[in-house]
């Protein structure tokens, strides 16, 4: 099963702009309700599990913003919960190692 599965029309219809500035209280909690995820798109985990799983969770966007703009994407598109998935913070974790180098 692939994450937009669950989506309401299979991720092909806005499901509203992501809000707020806190993931765990408030914009993946309202992802979680709207798209019924609750699994990391990547490995599996269950964030309501446990909680110090719930404490790795991050939105994730499927395509990033700047693809998107290069993509001469709509920013509605680029900002909104049909683009995005949950994921582990643990799985960006090498990204931001190398970064800082």
């Amino acid at each position: 099963m692939n994450p937009f599965d669950s989506y309401p029309e299979g991720g092909r219809k806005l499901l509203g702009p992501v809000r707020g500035s806190n993931c765990r209280r408030v914009y993946c909690r309202e992802f979680m309700q709207q798209t019924g995820q609750k699994l990391c798109a990547y490995c599996g985990c269950d964030f309501t599990a446990c909680y110090p799983t719930w404490l790795t969770m991050v939105l994730d966007h499927v395509v990033p913003a700047s693809v998107c703009a290069s993509m001469h994407i709509d920013l509605k598109w680029r900002r909104d919960y049909s683009n995005a998935v949950l994921a582990t913070g643990t799985a960006f974790q090498p990204v931001l190692f190398r970064q800082r180098r």
